[in-house]
């Protein structure tokens, strides 16, 4: 595991947790999938350009999204000059972003 995956973990957690809190004690799964679906603007790192939004029919918290491409980056890959193994930051397989965000309508 690299740094380039540690956010988007972290802004799950979150999300389970905030989502955890506002069900309440002794939370159901009707409580807790309700309590989500109204914490409102949430949080995303490295996703949905850096914030989401959950809503009573939007059970998805990206507001957007951008288009990837998987790179293998075998650990045998040598750095380019800006220190990426074939787009990806570190030798392993990775999604490099090929387009910018676009609205989820």
């Amino acid at each position: 595991m690299n740094s380039d995956y540690t956010p988007q973990e972290c802004a799950l957690a979150n999300i389970i947790h905030l989502g955890l809190t506002a069900a309440g004690v002794n939370p159901t799964r009707q409580s807790y999938i309700d309590a989500v679906l109204n914490l409102g603007e949430v949080p995303l790192a490295l996703a949905g350009g850096g914030t989401g939004k959950f809503a009573p029919g939007k059970p998805f918290a990206a507001n957007a999204l951008h288009t990837v491409r998987i790179t293998a980056a075998a650990l045998d890959t040598a750095p380019d000059a800006n220190g990426l193994y074939n787009g990806c930051a570190a030798p392993v397989n990775c999604g490099v972003v090929v387009g910018d965000w676009t609205p989820i309508s």
